[in-house]
């Protein structure tokens, strides 16, 4: 079990991360989403980076009841520091729940798993972070919630919203 404030090496290359959701039928329908923002050493978004942009080495995949992320730690450009990701219900155009509604979330992370269950009580949580540490890639259990959704993210990381998808 990953606890939060924990960190550990990535081993893998390719790096396989599975958010395990208990009831995503209870949240509306393309409302959960996962979001990755690539941040500079000073923990800001990266300056050619905008919302909505796709990150080399970073995908996303959907199944029923889980959310895949697939990260290519050997794909990421050297101007990224660490990679914060956050998952969220904070699609524009569709009714603003909390995450709490889907019932208990997991990250799974090396055959090890984060409990988020405890910090769904926003619309906007920051799951964990990958970042680098010399050549290594490492994991970070960060847990925190934002009641607000995402303007407290964009502010948090200095990130222009003019492109808001």
């Amino acid at each position: 079990m990953i606890v939060r404030g924990q960190r550990f090496d990535l081993t893998n290359q390719r790096q396989i991360i599975d958010f395990e959701i208990a009831k995503p039928e209870l949240i509306p329908e393309g409302a959960l989403q996962l979001m990755t923002i690539p941040v500079d050493a000073q923990e800001h978004a990266i300056s050619d980076w905008s919302l909505g942009d796709k990150i080399q080495g970073v995908s996303f995949l959907k199944k029923s009841s889980s959310l895949r992320l697939v990260i290519d730690t050997a794909s990421i450009s050297a101007s990224i520091a660490a990679l914060i990701v956050v998952i969220h219900t904070d699609k524009p155009g569709m009714i603003r729940v909390k995450l709490n509604r889907a019932g208990n979330i997991f990250v799974r992370v090396n055959n090890a798993l984060f409990d988020l269950s405890e910090y769904t009580e926003g619309r906007a949580l920051v799951a964990f972070s990958i970042y680098r540490r010399g050549s290594i890639w490492r994991f970070r259990a960060i847990g925190e919630s934002f009641n607000t959704g995402l303007e407290a993210l964009y502010s948090r990381y200095i990130i222009d919203r003019t492109d808001t998808p």
